[in-house]
Protein backbone atom coordinates (compact mmCIF):
# COMPACT_ATOMS: atom_id res chain seq x y z
CA UNK A 1 0.00 0.00 0.00
CA UNK A 2 2.75 1.99 0.99
CA UNK A 3 4.42 1.62 -2.45
CA UNK A 4 1.44 1.93 -4.16
CA UNK A 5 0.96 5.51 -2.18
CA UNK A 6 4.67 6.82 -3.74
CA UNK A 7 4.73 5.57 -7.13
CA UNK A 8 3.11 8.37 -8.64
CA UNK A 9 4.68 10.97 -7.14
CA UNK A 10 8.09 9.30 -8.05
CA UNK A 11 6.72 9.31 -11.54
CA UNK A 12 5.34 12.80 -11.20
CA UNK A 13 9.26 14.56 -10.39
CA UNK A 14 10.98 12.05 -12.67
CA UNK A 15 12.77 10.03 -9.32
CA UNK A 16 14.15 6.49 -8.86
CA UNK A 17 12.68 4.25 -6.66
CA UNK A 18 14.91 0.81 -5.63
CA UNK A 19 12.27 -1.61 -4.40
CA UNK A 20 13.52 -4.41 -2.38
CA UNK A 21 10.56 -6.32 -0.86
CA UNK A 22 9.24 -9.27 -2.30
CA UNK A 23 6.06 -8.17 -3.25
CA UNK A 24 2.67 -9.96 -5.51
CA UNK A 25 3.94 -8.50 -8.86
CA UNK A 26 1.77 -7.22 -11.52
CA UNK A 27 2.95 -3.64 -11.33
CA UNK A 28 5.38 -1.95 -13.94
CA UNK A 29 6.55 1.56 -13.68
CA UNK A 30 9.57 3.76 -16.08
CA UNK A 31 11.10 4.90 -12.39
CA UNK A 32 11.33 1.81 -10.20
CA UNK A 33 13.21 -0.65 -10.30
CA UNK A 34 12.40 -3.99 -8.53
CA UNK A 35 14.60 -6.10 -7.13
CA UNK A 36 12.91 -8.04 -4.65
CA UNK A 37 11.25 -11.40 -5.46
CA UNK A 38 7.62 -11.66 -7.48
CA UNK A 39 5.71 -14.40 -7.04
CA UNK A 40 7.17 -16.38 -10.05
CA UNK A 41 10.57 -16.45 -8.19
CA UNK A 42 9.29 -17.27 -4.88
CA UNK A 43 5.70 -18.75 -4.38
CA UNK A 44 5.63 -20.86 -7.37
CA UNK A 45 9.55 -22.42 -6.84
CA UNK A 46 8.28 -23.31 -3.32
CA UNK A 47 5.11 -25.12 -4.73
CA UNK A 48 7.06 -26.71 -7.03
CA UNK A 49 9.33 -28.02 -4.17
CA UNK A 50 6.47 -29.14 -2.55
CA UNK A 51 5.02 -30.88 -5.42
CA UNK A 52 8.15 -32.72 -6.22
CA UNK A 53 8.68 -33.74 -2.40
CA UNK A 54 4.62 -35.62 -3.05
CA UNK A 55 2.24 -33.03 -1.80
CA UNK A 56 -0.60 -32.95 -3.52
CA UNK A 57 -3.42 -30.58 -1.42
CA UNK A 58 -2.27 -26.55 -0.41
CA UNK A 59 -3.62 -24.64 2.64
CA UNK A 60 -3.15 -20.78 2.17
CA UNK A 61 -2.64 -19.24 4.86
CA UNK A 62 -2.37 -15.26 4.73
CA UNK A 63 -2.45 -12.04 6.55
CA UNK A 64 -5.26 -10.17 4.90
CA UNK A 65 -3.83 -7.67 2.76
CA UNK A 66 -2.95 -7.27 -1.15
CA UNK A 67 0.47 -9.44 -1.14
CA UNK A 68 -1.25 -12.86 0.20
CA UNK A 69 -4.18 -12.59 -1.18
CA UNK A 70 -2.28 -11.33 -5.13
CA UNK A 71 0.13 -14.22 -4.35
CA UNK A 72 -2.90 -16.85 -3.84
CA UNK A 73 -4.55 -15.74 -6.41
CA UNK A 74 -1.56 -16.70 -8.40
CA UNK A 75 -0.68 -19.91 -6.73
CA UNK A 76 -4.46 -21.19 -7.37
CA UNK A 77 -4.69 -20.69 -11.03
CA UNK A 78 -1.01 -22.73 -11.16
CA UNK A 79 -2.28 -25.47 -9.06
CA UNK A 80 -5.37 -25.44 -11.21
CA UNK A 81 -3.20 -25.97 -14.42
CA UNK A 82 -1.72 -28.96 -12.59
CA UNK A 83 -5.02 -29.98 -11.85
CA UNK A 84 -5.06 -29.04 -8.32
CA UNK A 85 -8.11 -27.64 -7.02
CA UNK A 86 -11.69 -27.90 -5.55
CA UNK A 87 -11.05 -29.51 -1.88
CA UNK A 88 -7.81 -29.78 -2.33
CA UNK A 89 -6.87 -26.12 -2.25
CA UNK A 90 -7.93 -24.34 0.91
CA UNK A 91 -7.69 -20.54 1.56
CA UNK A 92 -7.43 -18.42 5.49
CA UNK A 93 -6.61 -14.76 5.75
CA UNK A 94 -6.18 -13.17 9.41
CA UNK A 95 -5.91 -9.16 9.96
CA UNK A 96 -2.28 -8.53 11.74
CA UNK A 97 -1.49 -9.72 15.09
CA UNK A 98 -3.84 -12.51 15.05
CA UNK A 99 -3.53 -14.37 18.05
CA UNK A 100 -6.25 -17.50 18.03
CA UNK A 101 -5.06 -19.57 15.69
CA UNK A 102 -6.58 -22.64 17.70
CA UNK A 103 -9.65 -22.91 14.75
CA UNK A 104 -7.42 -22.20 11.84
CA UNK A 105 -5.33 -24.46 12.89
CA UNK A 106 -7.66 -27.37 13.59
CA UNK A 107 -9.04 -26.35 10.14
CA UNK A 108 -5.08 -27.45 8.64
CA UNK A 109 -5.44 -30.27 11.10
CA UNK A 110 -8.25 -32.05 9.40
CA UNK A 111 -7.38 -30.28 6.15
CA UNK A 112 -3.76 -32.46 5.92
CA UNK A 113 -5.34 -35.63 7.62
CA UNK A 114 -4.17 -38.11 4.49
CA UNK A 115 -0.12 -37.16 5.29
CA UNK A 116 0.13 -35.49 1.39
CA UNK A 117 -0.66 -31.67 2.37
CA UNK A 118 1.50 -28.57 2.94
CA UNK A 119 0.76 -24.81 4.05
CA UNK A 120 1.66 -21.96 2.05
CA UNK A 121 2.08 -19.37 4.66
CA UNK A 122 2.50 -15.54 3.51
CA UNK A 123 1.44 -14.41 7.46
CA UNK A 124 3.47 -11.16 8.38
CA UNK A 125 4.75 -10.09 11.60
CA UNK A 126 3.90 -11.49 15.35
CA UNK A 127 0.81 -13.76 14.32
CA UNK A 128 3.52 -15.94 12.87
CA UNK A 129 4.48 -16.34 16.89
CA UNK A 130 1.15 -17.50 18.00
CA UNK A 131 0.90 -19.42 14.65
CA UNK A 132 3.79 -21.72 14.92
CA UNK A 133 3.12 -22.18 18.50
CA UNK A 134 -0.30 -23.44 17.66
CA UNK A 135 0.49 -26.07 15.22
CA UNK A 136 3.35 -27.48 17.33
CA UNK A 137 0.46 -27.88 19.87
CA UNK A 138 -1.62 -29.53 17.63
CA UNK A 139 1.10 -31.42 16.83
CA UNK A 140 1.38 -30.56 13.36
CA UNK A 141 4.85 -31.02 12.35
CA UNK A 142 7.09 -30.54 9.07
CA UNK A 143 7.24 -34.28 8.52
CA UNK A 144 3.39 -34.05 8.63
CA UNK A 145 2.30 -31.43 7.02
CA UNK A 146 5.47 -28.87 6.31
CA UNK A 147 4.62 -25.18 6.16
CA UNK A 148 6.30 -23.24 4.16
CA UNK A 149 6.78 -19.28 5.09
CA UNK A 150 7.23 -16.54 1.95
CA UNK A 151 7.38 -13.79 4.95
CA UNK A 152 9.82 -14.92 7.42
CA UNK A 153 13.45 -13.97 6.82
CA UNK A 154 16.69 -13.93 9.39
CA UNK A 155 15.58 -10.63 10.28
CA UNK A 156 12.36 -11.97 11.77
CA UNK A 157 13.42 -15.43 13.26
CA UNK A 158 15.37 -14.15 16.90
CA UNK A 159 11.98 -12.73 17.28
CA UNK A 160 10.21 -15.57 17.15
CA UNK A 161 12.15 -19.05 16.22
CA UNK A 162 12.02 -21.72 18.52
CA UNK A 163 11.65 -25.55 18.56
CA UNK A 164 8.03 -25.34 17.38
CA UNK A 165 10.02 -24.19 13.93
CA UNK A 166 12.37 -26.66 13.68
CA UNK A 167 12.13 -28.12 10.03
CA UNK A 168 9.53 -26.14 8.59
CA UNK A 169 10.98 -24.13 5.38
CA UNK A 170 10.73 -20.92 4.25
CA UNK A 171 11.59 -19.64 0.32
CA UNK A 172 13.62 -16.63 -0.59
CA UNK A 173 16.30 -15.64 -3.39
CA UNK A 174 18.77 -15.05 -0.58
CA UNK A 175 19.47 -17.07 2.62
CA UNK A 176 22.19 -15.68 4.56
CA UNK A 177 23.81 -18.93 5.17
CA UNK A 178 24.59 -19.45 1.09
CA UNK A 179 28.18 -20.50 0.95
CA UNK A 180 29.77 -18.21 -1.56
CA UNK A 181 32.56 -15.83 -1.57
CA UNK A 182 30.48 -13.21 -2.69
CA UNK A 183 28.10 -13.84 0.78
CA UNK A 184 31.14 -14.79 2.88
CA UNK A 185 32.28 -10.66 2.04
CA UNK A 186 28.91 -9.53 2.27
CA UNK A 187 28.48 -11.07 5.90
CA UNK A 188 31.82 -9.99 7.02
CA UNK A 189 30.71 -6.80 5.82
CA UNK A 190 27.74 -5.93 7.36
CA UNK A 191 29.02 -7.61 11.09
CA UNK A 192 31.84 -5.01 10.76
CA UNK A 193 29.69 -2.15 10.28
CA UNK A 194 27.32 -3.33 12.97
CA UNK A 195 30.62 -4.12 15.30
CA UNK A 196 28.61 -7.10 15.92
CA UNK A 197 29.71 -10.36 15.20
CA UNK A 198 26.65 -12.84 15.01
CA UNK A 199 24.46 -10.46 13.40
CA UNK A 200 22.40 -11.41 10.32
CA UNK A 201 21.68 -10.56 6.88
CA UNK A 202 18.17 -11.47 5.13
CA UNK A 203 16.39 -10.90 1.80
CA UNK A 204 15.49 -7.31 1.61
CA UNK A 205 19.21 -6.51 2.70
CA UNK A 206 20.40 -8.36 -0.40
CA UNK A 207 17.91 -6.97 -2.70
CA UNK A 208 18.97 -3.54 -1.16
CA UNK A 209 22.74 -3.58 -1.89
CA UNK A 210 21.72 -4.65 -5.31
CA UNK A 211 19.46 -2.00 -5.73
CA UNK A 212 22.37 0.69 -4.22
CA UNK A 213 24.98 -1.14 -6.24
CA UNK A 214 23.30 -1.07 -9.51
CA UNK A 215 22.66 2.35 -9.54
CA UNK A 216 26.39 2.97 -8.62
CA UNK A 217 27.48 1.02 -11.60
CA UNK A 218 24.94 3.36 -14.13
CA UNK A 219 26.25 6.50 -12.46
CA UNK A 220 29.80 5.31 -13.71
CA UNK A 221 28.47 4.12 -17.11
CA UNK A 222 27.28 7.50 -17.86
CA UNK A 223 29.09 9.77 -15.56
CA UNK A 224 26.34 11.40 -13.95
CA UNK A 225 23.26 10.97 -11.64
CA UNK A 226 20.61 12.68 -14.27
CA UNK A 227 17.60 10.07 -13.68
CA UNK A 228 16.89 9.79 -17.55
CA UNK A 229 20.62 9.03 -18.21
CA UNK A 230 20.91 6.37 -15.55
CA UNK A 231 17.25 4.83 -16.17
CA UNK A 232 18.67 4.08 -19.24
CA UNK A 233 21.55 2.39 -17.86
CA UNK A 234 20.09 0.40 -15.63
CA UNK A 235 18.30 -1.94 -18.10
CA UNK A 236 20.06 -5.04 -18.37
CA UNK A 237 22.76 -4.24 -16.36
CA UNK A 238 24.29 -7.47 -14.86
CA UNK A 239 25.77 -8.01 -11.12
CA UNK A 240 27.35 -10.32 -8.63
CA UNK A 241 25.18 -10.39 -6.04
CA UNK A 242 25.72 -11.70 -2.54
CA UNK A 243 23.92 -15.15 -3.54
CA UNK A 244 26.64 -15.94 -5.62
CA UNK A 245 24.64 -14.96 -9.15
CA UNK A 246 25.02 -12.86 -11.29
CA UNK A 247 21.27 -11.11 -11.24
CA UNK A 248 20.24 -8.96 -14.17
CA UNK A 249 18.11 -5.90 -14.13
CA UNK A 250 15.03 -6.60 -16.91
CA UNK A 251 15.39 -4.14 -19.98
CA UNK A 252 12.12 -3.73 -20.57
CA UNK A 253 9.91 -4.31 -16.95
CA UNK A 254 12.41 -3.40 -14.44
CA UNK A 255 12.35 -6.09 -12.11
CA UNK A 256 15.45 -8.34 -11.56
CA UNK A 257 15.84 -11.67 -12.69
CA UNK A 258 16.95 -13.62 -9.44
CA UNK A 259 17.42 -17.13 -7.93
CA UNK A 260 14.87 -19.17 -5.66
CA UNK A 261 16.53 -20.69 -2.55
CA UNK A 262 14.45 -22.73 0.05
CA UNK A 263 15.38 -23.50 3.00
CA UNK A 264 14.90 -25.61 6.32
CA UNK A 265 13.98 -23.44 9.45
CA UNK A 266 16.25 -24.76 12.25
CA UNK A 267 15.43 -24.92 16.33
CA UNK A 268 18.28 -22.30 17.33
CA UNK A 269 16.68 -20.07 14.55
CA UNK A 270 18.37 -20.26 11.41
CA UNK A 271 17.71 -20.91 7.70
CA UNK A 272 19.87 -23.65 6.29
CA UNK A 273 19.46 -24.02 2.66
CA UNK A 274 18.26 -26.98 1.14
CA UNK A 275 17.36 -26.42 -3.10
CA UNK A 276 19.11 -23.03 -4.71
CA UNK A 277 17.81 -22.97 -8.79
CA UNK A 278 20.57 -23.26 -11.05
CA UNK A 279 19.97 -20.78 -12.83
CA UNK A 280 17.91 -17.10 -12.72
Amino acid sequence: ASRKEVLPVVEELNGLLFYPSQYEGEEESPNIFYTGATPHQQALPAVDYLLRQGRKRFFLAGTDTVYPRTTNAILKAYLRARQIGGDDVAEFYTPFDHKNWEDAVDWMQRFGARGDAAIVSTVSGDANIYFYRELARQGITAEHMPAMTLSIGEGELPAIAGPEMAGHLATWSYLHAIDSPENQAFVAAWRKFCGAPNVVTDDPMEATWIGFNLWKEAVGLEGTVEVDAVRRALGGLRLKAPSGFEVVMDLTNHHLHKPAVIGRITEDGRIVPIWMSQGL
